[in-house]
This record gives C-alpha cells, sequence and structure tokens, in this order.
C-alpha cells in the first residue's frame, strides 16, 4: 500500500527509528534513522519480517509480543524498563527502547514500532566517540608507570565515568603456582568473601571460566545454576552482571578484569566492548609492571650477594662474619636454619662451620662421615 508522503515526511523527523508494520509483522514503510540504526537500505526493509531484527535467540519472544498487543491494541513499551536488545546488519548487539503504537491507515489495522538506541548508533555518535577518548585516556595512565596497587583507583574511577559499576576486582593467576590466583586490587563494593589479598584455587573461581574461554564471560541470572560460588553469590545479592574479561600475553591468560553491575539493564554490547578494550590496555600495563619488578629483584638480588661477599671475605673467622650477615642474608633468602659445612677430602668428613637460625638438639655433633 502506498503511504501518504504527509506520513513519510513526519516519520524522517524522528530521532528515532520508526516502522510501520502490518498485523503479519511485515514491514510496510520506515524512516530514514531506522536504515541508519540497522544498517539495511529502505528497499531491504520494507517488505521483510519486523522480528527478524532481533537477534535469533529473541524472535520469538518479540513475536509474542507483538502478536499479543494486536489483541489488545493500546500503546505499550515493549520492553518496559527492561533491557531488549536489537541486532544491526553486521551482527552488532544494542540494547533499545521499543514503544508498540496501534493505527489505521485508509481503514487498515497497523502498527508503529519505534525505537530508540539507548548505544549509539556507531562509533562515530559523539557519546560513542567520547567513551572511547576516555578509555584510551586510561590506556596511556595505565602503560606508562603504571602500579596496580596505587594507580588502579584512578583507572576505576575514569572507566565509571563511561561504564557506569558497582565493582571491578582484579586477580592475578600466581606465577609461583599456576593453580592459584590472588585478589589484587577492588574498588567499590567489596566482595565479603573475596576481599584484597584473598588466594583461591583457580577451579573454584570465575578465572577457570575464563581461562578456558580466552575471551570475556558474562554471567547473569539465566545461567545463576552454573554459575561459580563467588559469583552466584553476587547474582543472589543484587548484582544483575558479571562481566569477566582476560588479561593475556604472549604465554596465554595470566588474570582477569571482573566488573559487576547492579543495574537492571545490565551492560550493552558496547559497554561490554569497553571493558574488554580496558582489559587489553591493563594486560599491557600489568605486563609492563611485572617486568619492571623482575628487573628490579634481579638487580636487588645481584647487589645483595655482592654485599654478602665483601662481608663474609673482610675476615678469615666466617662464623662471626656470617654472623653478622644473618639480615642480608635473609633478604636474599628466607630460612629458619642456615648452616655452613667444610669439607676434610682426606679424613672425608663434613665439619659443621656454624648454624645460624634454629639449633636443634639432634645434630650438635660437629664432624659427619663423607659417604663414598
Amino acid at each position: 500500500m502506498r503511504i501518504p508522503d504527509s506520513i513519510t515526511d513526519a516519520l524522517n523527523g524522528l530521532p528515532d527509528a520508526a516502522f510501520l508494520v502490518d498485523d503479519a509483522g511485515t514491514i510496510v514503510a520506515v524512516n530514514d534513522a531506522a536504515t541508519s540504526m540497522f544498517g539495511y537500505s529502505r528497499g531491504q526493509l520494507i517488505g521483510s519480517i519486523v522480528d527478524d531484527l532481533m537477534p535469533a535467540s529473541a524472535r520469538e519472544y518479540h513475536k509474542g509480543v507483538r502478536t499479543k498487543a494486536l489483541e489488545d491494541r493500546k500503546h505499550r513499551s515493549f520492553t518496559s524498563g527492561s533491557t531488549f536488545e536489537c541486532e544491526r546488519r553486521d551482527g552488532e548487539l544494542f540494547q533499545a527502547d521499543i514503544n508498540l503504537s496501534p493505527t489505521t491507515i485508509d481503514g487498515v489495522a497497523m502498527t508503529w514500532a519505534l525505537v530508540r538506541d539507548l548505544d549509539g548508533p556507531a562509533e562515530s555518535n559523539e557519546g560513542r566517540r567520547q567513551a572511547l577518548t576516555t578509555l584510551d585516556a586510561i590506556g596511556r595512565m595505565a602503560t606508562s608507570t603504571f602500579d596496580l596497587e596505587n594507580d588502579f583507583a584512578s583507572v576505576a574511577e575514569a572507566l565509571n565515568d563511561v561504564v557506569s559499576h558497582d565493582r571491578i576486582a582484579v586477580m592475578l593467576i600466581s606465577e609461583n603456582d599456576p593453580s592459584l590466583a590472588e585478589v589484587l586490587f577492588v574498588a567499590g563494593d567489596v566482595h565479603p568473601d573475596y576481599p584484597v589479598g584473598t588466594v583461591v584455587p583457580v577451579r573454584d573461581s570465575a578465572m577457570s571460566r575464563v581461562v578456558a574461554a580466552g575471551e570475556p564471560v558474562s554471567f547473569t541470572h539465566r545461567l545463576l545454576r552454573t554459575a561459580p560460588p563467588a559469583v552466584k553469590k553476587g547474582l543472589d545479592n543484587g548484582y544483575t552482571e558479571t562481566y569477566g574479561v582476560p588479561l593475556i600475553d604472549s604465554e596465554g591468560v595470566f588474570g582477569m578484569v571482573m566488573v559487576a553491575t547492579k543495574n537492571p539493564r545490565m551492560f550493552s554490547e558496547f559497554q561490554k566492548h569497553l571493558i574488554a578494550r580496558m582489559g587489553d590496555h591493563l594486560a599491557v600495563a600489568v605486563t609492563g609492571q611485572r617486568m619492571r619488578t623482575r628487573v628490579r629483584d634481579q638487580a636487588a638480588e645481584i647487589d645483595l650477594v655482592n654485599e654478602i661477599g665483601q662481608v663474609v671475605s673482610s675476615s678469615p673467622d666466617l662464623g662471626s662474619e656470617f654472623s653478622s650477615a644473618e639480615d642480608l642474608i635473609r633478604g636474599f633468602v628466607p630460612f629458619d636454619r642456615f648452616s655452613v659445612f667444610s669439607i676434610d677430602l682426606e679424613e672425608k668428613i663434613l665439619t659443621r662451620t656454624f648454624v645460624l637460625g634454629d639449633r636443634l638438639d639432634a645434630f650438635n655433633q660437629r664432624d659427619y662421615p663423607i659417604r663414598t
């Protein structure tokens, strides 16, 4: 059917996408905002089924709501304040508010569907561009002389400006024991079971899911039963979504950033993109921090060995000199008992010269035979 020019002109003046849909779900008319928002031409949209603009998993639900609305023709908000995702031609999902309004044109009952993009139509959108600019500033902050303990609060605060959240935490897999992970930083709400410094088995935490996937993982009430214990407890206590992003270096996943929200809308696809982008920045930052720490520790060890060498070589009385160097040695290798022995190859005996730390009564003899 032909749509009057006055209606078409009015449609094109709307900032939101507008679809005129017949009772079978066929799109009869669209405005320019609809073509821009969804990435299809006017010719591709007109004649297609409006339900197909939703993700495959949501099409039946969308069709059910739309069909039910035909029985009680009145204006209604499709989303009713909840998150609803639409899908652009390139596959990107975005959150939208959808309003349905019944109408009649030339005696034919139809429905206006108005779609408001809550994430912005493209990266050229001012809001998105500003978010990306802010996030890249976070990246520059993180990749300079970043120190996780002292600087992450600033990163978390800056992230909150572009992705509102209630909790953010960083966990790193132990370099000494890959089966363990430690909570190194938390901003916002503190999980009652996972404060800073908590060490947990990787297998019992969300880290295992993120490591296995090698990519971001979303935890929501939809999969509550299979959520890790800590995540499940958070979802039971008001969180609507927890999003885990891996920290990756050349050897694989070495940590995770967890961002959680209590917002009923949860995180949009664009917000998840921003969180993942922040994870990339942090991965570089933490890797750089670890490298600087290793170099600093290695240099400190070399200096300490040299200092110990100077102390113990300054006198023929090794017992006395080693005793004076005890604090230095403990700084290099923490110990409870430190023994120094000399070997007499002719007599084939091992003679203990002195002991630092614990002295065990069962090992007070000075000479020990050398087994041959």
